[in-house]
């Protein structure tokens, strides 16, 4: 019963409390506790995180769900995605219980439309209103790999009978990576050679070079080049050459050899080969004459074609072989040069004539020395200063028979025409003169494995990685050089290439350090040569590069080890390092037998590095040997050979005993008259000073290995002047018999 009136003010205080707490009761017994079977537990939200997402065709990305807990509630909530595009797929969406993000994986298949896509993620719990948030999705197309190339420059004028070079550059996009192959796009105008980059290139530039022949004719050429590479179009860029034409001209001399006595005058001539349409003349200067020989040139200036030099010697002129140069100069155009052999010999004693055979210490000395006039008699040759030997050829063919004191006493013939014989005999000793200048040098880059040979003018060196790295160039004649150095490992590979161009520098100096690790070197070209009529032989190859006016060659090696593949690497001189007058020579060899008892061999002469083909020559007949008798104690054989067509030039035999004894004759076509080839040792027991144990002996097992070679006529035997595809080719066979 509660007192529903009270009215002193002490009751109405007690009645007021009684009434507070009866109503915090009731209060409290009708509150939302949670602990009723149908009341929420706590609540959350949710958030995407980033709320934007970009993705590229046939990619995915992640992206973050993330909840915020209310009101103690940690269930487990679980999503969908609602408004995804066709070929666009979400990673199943659930936030365990306990945590309150999850990553999800959205992927875009390649065939998705590119484009942006509201994505609403609907997320719900239990007992729990759902909750959404949204992802923005943008589609993006993906990249289609591409290529696109440029020239640098894209037009180049280039002077007939030079050459130029322009840079492709490669731009690559869309993610292609990949190596790009260029190749020419047609045929190159006639007269133009167009070397795209070799091989598939992986970089971002390679060079085009273009070569343009000498009778080119002025104009515009354009030249295509196509580009293709895995997975992208095909590109097309147009270089427009343009082709000036101001002609050129080289020099010729016959002979190239030429022999003077004391007192008296001799001749050579000289031609101009024109390029047209150059009609300039042509003046000359010759250098190099050695004291007390005068040249004079008719006509001068050379306004036609051929002109005659004449070189006289004074009573005192300095006796023995020298080097004469010839420079042309004519207009506009480059200077062309030339070079003569001429050996002056003394007058009297010595004899005269017009074939000249000059000795020297480092090929050996003449303990004997007789010659033959045709088919004459053999007869005793003497001496004259500095160890020349002069003597008349009238017939205008015949034979020089010679012992030497180096390497025993082996006696050395040889036949052919008075010009062919004064070459052999004018450049037995080389060109430089004794006193020619000396060089010294050293080699940096170089491993223990390693052979550098060293060429400058006529003079030839060789350092070797396990040696010292020091060098020394001696009697290099004067003037100005080129010098080349080459870096190959006996184990093989690439190697590395230096040249120098016109040096000159003072004798007994010291050259540079040729640093085959720095930026003076550069790395040869690879090329491969294919031998056909290979027959199962075992091959080898290796070259020269010859430097401008042939005064010097460098040794590289490509592939030296012999096997019987026939397809083989060789290195050479890429063409921006090239001079116009530089040479490649580079030689196949075919041999079988552990002594190499049959071998033939190929060699062309070319300016460019380009991919070879050679086909060997045929295999070589054996020759018939038979015993003439003897004579005077000595015993002389015969060698019969039938000629075959790839054998035309030249033809030898070497004559060996264990005694010692050795015979080498050698015969060129010039001495011949046709139809068999028949190779007498000659009889010469009947000459004073003859010592029959230069001879070969009766009744000694003697082996024999006979030669033959041929040539083509742009080769010529008597001249260091080389000339673009001239091909030489040569076989051996061996053999043994008893006299």
């Amino acid at each position: 019963m509660f007192r529903t009136s009270v009215h002193t003010s002490t009751g109405f205080r007690i009645t007021h409390l009684f009434v507070a707490a009866l109503l915090a009761t009731v209060v409290a017994c009708g509150s939302d506790d949670g602990d009723g079977p149908n009341e929420p537990q706590g609540n959350f939200t949710v958030a995407v995180n980033p709320a934007a997402l970009t993705i590229t065709q046939g990619q995915s990305a992640p992206f973050t769900v993330t909840a915020t807990r209310t009101g103690g509630f940690a269930g487990a909530i679980a999503g969908t995605a609602e408004g995804a595009p066709a070929g666009v797929t979400l990673s199943p969406i659930a936030i365990a219980a306990g945590s309150n993000s999850a990553q999800i994986t959205a992927t875009v298949a390649a065939t998705a439309t590119p484009g942006a896509y509201p994505i609403t993620i609907r997320t719900t719990a239990t007992g729990i209103a759902a909750k959404t948030s949204t992802l923005t999705l943008t589609v993006n197309a993906a990249a289609t790999p591409a290529m696109d190339i440029a020239l640098n420059p894209a037009a180049l004028t280039i002077a007939a009978g030079a050459q130029g070079t322009s840079n492709v550059n490669i731009t690559r996009s869309g993610g292609f990576a990949g190596a790009v192959t260029f190749a020419l796009q047609g045929n190159a105008p006639a007269g133009i050679t167009v070397t795209p980059p070799a091989g598939p290139v992986a970089g971002n530039t390679a060079a085009v070079n273009i070569a343009v022949g000498s009778q080119v004719a002025a104009g515009n050429y354009p030249i295509t080049i196509n580009a293709t590479g895995t997975g992208v179009a095909a590109r097309n860029v147009v270089l427009t050459v343009t082709v000036t034409n101001v002609g050129n001209f080289t020099l010729a001399v016959n002979p190239a050899a030429v022999a003077v006595t004391q007192g008296q005058s001799a001749q050579t001539t000289i031609t101009v080969n024109r390029g047209a349409p150059h009609v300039a003349p042509v003046t000359l200067a010759i250098t190099g004459l050695p004291t007390g020989v005068t040249a004079t040139v008719n006509p001068t200036p050379i306004v036609g074609n051929t002109a005659t030099i004449t070189f006289t010697a004074a009573a005192g002129a300095a006796i023995g072989a020298s080097t004469v140069n010839i420079v042309g100069t004519g207009g506009t155009v480059t200077s062309a040069a030339i070079t003569v052999a001429l050996t002056v010999a003394a007058s009297g004693g010595g004899g005269g004539g017009n074939v000249s055979f000059t000795f020297c210490e480092d090929t050996g000395l003449p303990v004997f020395v007789a010659y033959q006039d045709g088919n004459g008699a053999w007869t005793r040759a003497n001496a004259a200063a500095n160890n020349v030997y002069s003597f008349n050829i009238a017939s205008g063919r015949g034979g020089v028979a010679y012992v030497t004191n180096i390497g025993g006493a082996d006696l050395s013939v040889q036949y052919g025409s008075a010009a062919e014989l004064n070459a052999l005999g004018t450049s037995s000793c080389g060109t430089a003169p004794a006193t020619g200048r000396t060089f010294t040098g050293s080699v940096a880059g170089m491993g223990p494995m390693d052979f550098v040979s060293v060429v400058a003018g006529n003079a030839f060196a060789t350092v070797t990685g396990f040696g010292a790295p020091t060098y020394t160039l001696e009697n290099v004649a004067a003037g100005s050089f080129d010098l080349l150095a080459t870096r190959f490992a006996f184990t093989g590979g690439a190697g590395k290439f230096i040249i120098r161009r016109n040096l000159n520098p003072a004798n007994n100096s010291a050259l540079p350090v040729l640093d085959f690790n720095g930026p003076e070197a550069f790395d040869p070209v690879q090329r491969t040569v294919t031998v056909n009529n290979a027959q199962g032989q075992e091959l080898t190859a290796f070259g020269l590069y010859v430097l401008q006016g042939g005064s010097s060659g460098g040794l590289y090696f490509s592939d030296f080890e012999g096997s019987a593949q026939t397809t083989r690497n060789w290195y050479g001189v890429p063409n921006d390092k090239r001079a116009a007058g530089d040479f490649h020579l580079l030689f196949v060899n075919a041999s079988t037998g552990v002594n190499q008892s049959e071998m033939r061999s190929m060699a062309r002469v070319f300016r460019e590095a380009t991919n070879q083909t050679y086909t060997l020559p045929a295999v070589l007949s054996a020759p018939t040997v038979t015993s003439l008798g003897a004579s005077g104690g000595n015993s002389r054989l015969r060698a019969v050979y039938n000629p075959q067509a790839d054998y035309g030039s030249q033809w030898s035999v070497t004559y060996a005993q264990n005694n010692g004894a050795s015979v080498s004759i050698s015969v060129n076509a010039s001495y011949t008259a046709g139809g068999a080839i028949t190779i007498d040792v000659p009889d010469l027991t009947g000459l004073a000073g003859w010592n029959t144990n230069w001879g070969l002996r009766a009744g000694q097992n003697t082996t024999w290995q006979f030669s033959a070679s041929g040539w083509d006529a742009s080769f010529n035997p008597t001249s260091p002047v080389f000339t673009e595809g001239a091909v030489v080719r040569s076989a051996s066979k061996q053999g043994a018999v008893t006299p």
